[in-house]
C-alpha cells in the first residue's frame, strides 16, 4: 500500500509539473558502506507552481538497502495556496506552523507518520488541524490548534488555544497482552501581553492546560498552570532583562516533543548587559526552585571583554552551579584558552584553508587536531592518553561538491571532546552522493 501511494503520488508530481513551465525537480542517490552494514537510496523532489499562488512541492524516499533490515518507501508533500491576505497550506508528513506563545504549545515538526495537517491563516491569526498525530502511548490523535493577535492602542494581546482527543482506541494497556478501549485528550490555553513604554519592554503570559488519559470510560484528568513575566530595559549602554516565571508541577504538554519550560518550577533571573568600547561586560543570575521549596537550582556567571584594535581578551567566571573560570584571547589567526574546571589548555591557529588546533589537558590528556577546507577537505585527530596506555585517531577526506560528493572516514568524530571515544573499536566507511 505504501508503495502504491509513493508512485500514484509521484505521478500525479509530474502530471502536475506539465501544467506550467515553473517545475523544477531533482534525484538525489545516497549510500554508504563500512564492514557491518551497507545503505542505498534514492530521494525524488519534485515542485511545481501551476498557478501564482499554487505551489506544490513533494519527495518520494526509496531505501534500497537499510543495514540487515528492510525499510518501505516513503512520501510526503506540501500543497501551498497564498495570496496578499491568506495562506491555506495542506501538509502530508510534513513541518506545518510553529505557535508564537511563550509556551511553544505547538511545534512545527508535530505531526504523524501517517498524518495529514491543514494550516489556515489571515490576517494576525492561524488555525491548524492534525490528523493522525503520534500522541502519548502511541495512540493516533486529532489535534486542533487556533492563534490570534491583537492591539489595543500600544499594548499586543495574544491568544492561543489547543485540544487534541484521541477518542476511544482499541489498544495494548499493559505487558502481560492485556488489551482494552483507551482515549487520550488535553486542552491547553494562553493569554499574553506585551507592552512597550519607549525603549521598555514588559511581557505577561499565562499558560492553563488540562489533560489526561481513559481507560474503560474511567478518566483521569491532570489540570495545571504557568505564568512568565519578562522584561527588557535599555539605558545608553546598560541592558537589564529580570524575569519571573512559576511553572506547575504537572504543567507539562503531553505531545510536545520538547517542552518551552522545566515543569516544577519557580524562578527568579536577572540579566544585564553593558558596553562601552573597549569594554564588555555581561551579568546573568537565577535562582530556581522546586515549586515544594524543597530544592534549588542556582546559576550565576560573569563574562568580561575587553578590545583592542587587533586582539580581544575575555574571561568567563562561573560561581554556580559549577565553579569554572575560562580566559581567552583572539588575535589575528592565533586563539588560546585556559580552563581551569578540568585544568584545559587550547591554543588554536587559523589560516582559513588550514585550521589546527592543540589541546592539554592535566588528566594527563593531548589531542591534536587538523583541518583543510578546501576540496578534497581533510579532517585529521589523533588523541593520546599516555597513563592509562590508550590512545584514539579519526580520518575523514571528503571531495566533490554539494551536488556530487565523496567521503571516506575512518573511526567517528570526538566532537572536540577531550575523554570522549578512547574505548571505540574504528572501522572504515565510504559513503557518497549525487544529485541531479
Amino acid at each position: 500500500m505504501t508503495i502504491t501511494r509513493g508512485v500514484f503520488f509521484c505521478c500525479l508530481l509530474i502530471l502536475l509539473s506539465n501544467m506550467r513551465g515553473l517545475a523544477h525537480s531533482e534525484l538525489e542517490i545516497t549510500g554508504g558502506w563500512q564492514p557491518s552494514r551497507a545503505e542505498l537510496q534514492i530521494v525524488l523532489d519534485l515542485e511545481t507552481q501551476f498557478t501564482d499562488n499554487h505551489t506544490l512541492e513533494g519527495q518520494l524516499v526509496w531505501p534500497i538497502l537499510v543495514g540487515k533490515d528492510r525499510a518501505l518507501p516513503r512520501s510526503n508533500f506540501k500543497f501551498i495556496f497564498a495570496d496578499d491576505l491568506q495562506l491555506l497550506g495542506v501538509y502530508l508528513r510534513q513541518p506545518h506552523y510553529s505557535s508564537q506563545d511563550s509556551f511553544r504549545m505547538l511545534h512545527r515538526d508535530t505531526y504523524g507518520q501517517e498524518g495529514i495537517s491543514l494550516l489556515y491563516q489571515r490576517d494576525r491569526a492561524s488555525f491548524v488541524y492534525t490528523h493522525g498525530l503520534d500522541g502519548p502511548a502511541g495512540i493516533p490523535t486529532q489535534l486542533a490548534f487556533a492563534e490570534y493577535s491583537f492591539f489595543t492602542g500600544p499594548t499586543q494581546w495574544s491568544t492561543a488555544i489547543s485540544y487534541y482527543d484521541s477518542g476511544y482506541v482499541w489498544s495494548l494497556i499493559s505487558s502481560d497482552d492485556h488489551w482494552d478501549f483507551q482515549r487520550n485528550r488535553g486542552s491547553f490555553l494562553t493569554m499574553e501581553a506585551m507592552v512597550p513604554i519607549e525603549n521598555q519592554r514588559i511581557w505577561l503570559a499565562l499558560g492553563q492546560m488540562k489533560y489526561g488519559q481513559g481507560i474503560q470510560g474511567a478518566e483521569a484528568d491532570i489540570s495545571d498552570s504557568a505564568v512568565v513575566i519578562r522584561g527588557d530595559f535599555r539605558q545608553a549602554q546598560l541592558r537589564v532583562q529580570p524575569s519571573y516565571r512559576y511553572i506547575g508541577p504537572y504543567f507539562q504538554w503531553p505531545i510536545a516533543q520538547k517542552n518551552a519550560y522545566t515543569r516544577d518550577r519557580g524562578c527568579l533571573s536577572l540579566q544585564m548587559d553593558w558596553h562601552d568600547d573597549p569594554w564588555r561586560i555581561r551579568f546573568q543570575a537565577e535562582q530556581a526552585w522546586n515549586t515544594t521549596r524543597t530544592r534549588r537550582y542556582p546559576r550565576s556567571e560573569l563574562y568580561t571583554e575587553y578590545r583592542t584594535s587587533d586582539a580581544i581578551l575575555y574571561w568567563l567566571s562561573r560561581w554556580e552551579p559549577n565553579q569554572n573560570l575560562i580566559l581567552g584571547m583572539r588575535k589575528g589567526l592565533w586563539k588560546g584558552e585556559i580552563r581551569m574546571n578540568i585544568p584545559q589548555i587550547r591554543i588554536d591557529l587559523d589560516l582559513k584553508t588550514h585550521y589546527l588546533r592543540l589541546a592539554y589537558a592535566l588528566a594527563q590528556r593531548y589531542r591534536i587536531e587538523y583541518r583543510y577546507t578546501k576540496n578534497p577537505t581533510i579532517t585529521l585527530v589523533y588523541k593520546l592518553e599516555p597513563a592509562k596506555g590508550r590512545s584514539f585517531s579519526y580520518l575523514s577526506s571528503r571531495f566533490g561538491n554539494e551536488r556530487r560528493w565523496m567521503e571516506i572516514s575512518y573511526g567517528e568524530s570526538d566532537r572536540g571532546q577531550m575523554a570522549a571515544k578512547f574505548d571505540l573499536i574504528p572501522s572504515w566507511r565510504l559513503s557518497f552522493g549525487w544529485r541531479w
